[in-house]
């Protein structure tokens, strides 16, 4: 039987008051790009405008991660990314 080959996707798994939301995406890169889309879909959702200057500030510095912890300070909200094998 000939052997299976693996591929790393990343699961990027989102908390929020509604509950969980979970995508895939093929690259860590577009998992991360993923989460800075979702941050500011739902950016309203911070209540303190410098709080949203400084994570609109991040995310255009490309520092996603510091802006998905400044956000998940202000909504209560998480995002987490995992790197998976599966089989192709």
């Amino acid at each position: 039987m000939p052997k299976k080959k693996q591929q790393v996707v990343y699961v990027v798994v989102y908390g929020h008051k509604h509950g969980n939301d979970c995508w895939v995406r093929s690259t860590n890169y577009k998992a991360t790009l993923s989460v800075a889309t979702t941050i500011k879909e739902y950016l309203t959702d911070v209540f303190d405008a410098d709080a949203q200057k400084k994570i609109k500030r991040l995310l255009n510095e490309g520092k996603i991660a510091k802006a998905m912890t400044l956000y998940g300070e202000h909504t209560e909200e998480w995002f987490e990314i995992y790197p998976r094998e599966v089989d192709t």
